[in-house]
């Protein structure tokens, strides 16, 4: 059984899945404020479930500094608690298999700071100033930075199901690493 959290990209959720990808349990959720309360509600909640995983795995970044931390201290105490093993996948990886398989021509936009994002399209992410990224036909993955730049709202955008959380999981388990250790900007 494996617990997966993602903090990082909208939909954010946290959910456990059996070890053949059948999403067993899960929760959404849109505010990055809320990351940490939600995601130990739904632990707690499915506490007896807790006991049966052996793999947990999330979203390393880059991403926000906060859910980082919120994910990395969860997954580090179900190491330690529980002793199962911890991977993690960085966000372009993740991005790149969602693309692939909804066969999206488009870019996408991922915050790094207030100047600066990267566009996840071609080879390699490629950084850049939000005045030239805002020019691009791409699909944002951050509600309320893209509300800020007054970006529209991508049709394309992962959607809140099970097919969402599968991709996140396959990606952990294709090219995860071992262990987490958070990707706060850079790649």
């Amino acid at each position: 059984m494996w617990l997966i959290i993602n903090a990082v990209l909208s939909p954010n959720f946290c959910a456990i899945v059996s070890d053949n990808g059948l999403v067993k349990k899960s929760i959404f959720w849109e505010d990055p404020k809320k990351a940490g309360s939600v995601i130990w509600d739904f632990l707690e909640k499915n506490f007896s479930t807790i006991s049966a995983i052996k793999m947990a795995g999330g979203i390393a970044g880059p991403g926000g500094f906060s859910v980082l931390r919120t994910t990395s201290m969860i997954l580090k105490t179900l190491q330690l608690e529980k002793n199962c093993i911890v991977c993690n996948v960085d966000t372009f990886s993740v991005i790149c298999m969602w693309k692939e398989k909804k066969k999206s021509a488009k870019n996408f936009l991922l915050t790094k700071n207030t100047q600066s994002v990267w566009v996840v399209g071609g080879e390699k992410p490629v950084l850049m100033e939000w005045k030239t990224a805002k020019k691009f036909d791409a699909t944002f993955l951050n509600k309320k930075t893209r509300e800020k730049f007054s970006l529209p709202e991508s049709q394309t955008k992962p959607e809140k199901n099970s097919e969402w959380i599968k991709i996140v999981w396959k990606s952990l388990k294709e090219t995860g690493k071992n262990d987490f250790e958070p990707q706060y900007g850079e790649s």
